[in-house]
């Protein structure tokens, strides 16, 4: 074999196990998701009394709307990242 056919069979590899791992994370992404819109729904129950229904709603659509775009998850990881270090931030000052 060739050094340049060796060296694509590497980068391939390379590039195959990438991409398993991101879809892979994208599926995990989209499981915990669909798990916390079931316990939101659970929370929201009418039969059982909620505080703060407002907020659980607005959860409710923003986890739906992230399990839709599950492919997308580096997006939502950085904005939760953001958001969670203007949180300390805000604390500190």
């Amino acid at each position: 074999m060739e050094l340049s056919t060796i060296k694509l069979l590497i980068y391939g590899s390379y590039g195959l196990t990438i991409l398993v791992a991101y879809f892979l994370i994208a599926m995990i992404y989209h499981i915990n998701r669909s798990g916390q819109i079931k316990l939101l729904g659970f929370t929201l129950d009418p039969k059982r009394v909620s505080r703060n229904r407002k907020t659980v709603k607005n959860s409710l659509e923003r986890a739906s709307k992230e399990k839709r775009m599950a492919l997308i998850w580096p997006v939502f990881l950085i904005k939760g990242f953001v958001a969670y270090v203007k949180e300390k931030l805000k604390k500190e000052e």
